[in-house]
């Protein structure tokens, strides 16, 4: 007896990394969870990071990895020096040991996400070299409103009709700015498009 037709199946990338992405110090709760490549470049988690998070990419960054920090190199005058992002996979930074790590979007506004890597290996039945959204909670605070403590007078102003600058703060984010409002379909386009 003939043995059945073989179902195809779609490529399987064999060490997917499972990441979880909070930004701290912000109410409510903003979070991610995502799968990437194990040999996904920093430059490219950035890039992947901006667009499951909802910031607009504005702003310079730093990875801080066991101690070292990635990013785009500048001049050493500005801080400490960092480590090309572009030259750098993901699994030769945390080098299997290390599970938490920062990034940091916005030096002015100091947008702190704390990374933890949830499950490292196993298989993942997505396209290869994709980055996937599994799980996104709340929208991120909008560019340069001033940091955490910027965004919370922010979502005060914009919760209260008589605060003084109710009017302002909705001109300048929209008037229906809702942070419980997460457009994942959108996200999880965008992300599939990512050339990474």
């Amino acid at each position: 007896m003939p043995s059945p037709p073989r179902r195809s199946r779609p490529p399987v990338s064999r060490f997917p990394l499972l990441l979880r992405v909070e930004l701290l110090d912000v109410e409510p709760k903003v979070l991610r969870r995502l799968v990437v490549p194990h040999d996904i470049r920093l430059s490219d988690l950035h890039a992947a990071l901006q667009t499951a998070l909802g910031w607009t990419n504005s702003h310079l960054y730093e990875f801080k990895i066991a101690g070292r920090g990635y990013g785009v190199p500048a001049d050493e005058a500005m801080g400490e020096p960092m480590i090309d992002s572009g030259r750098v996979a993901l699994m030769d930074a945390i080098r299997r040991t290390t599970r938490v790590f920062e990034y940091i979007y916005d030096f002015g506004d100091h947008w702190q996400h704390v990374v933890t890597v949830e499950k490292l290996g196993g298989t993942w039945d997505g396209p290869v070299g994709q980055v996937a959204l599994l799980e996104a909670v709340h929208r991120v605070p909008p560019e340069n409103v001033g940091g955490a403590p910027g965004y919370a007078d922010f979502l005060a102003a914009m919760a209260d009709p008589a605060h003084p600058e109710h009017s302002d703060m909705r001109k300048w984010a929209g008037k229906d700015f809702d942070p419980s409002a997460v457009p994942i379909e959108w996200i999880r386009a965008s992300l599939a498009r990512l050339k990474i």
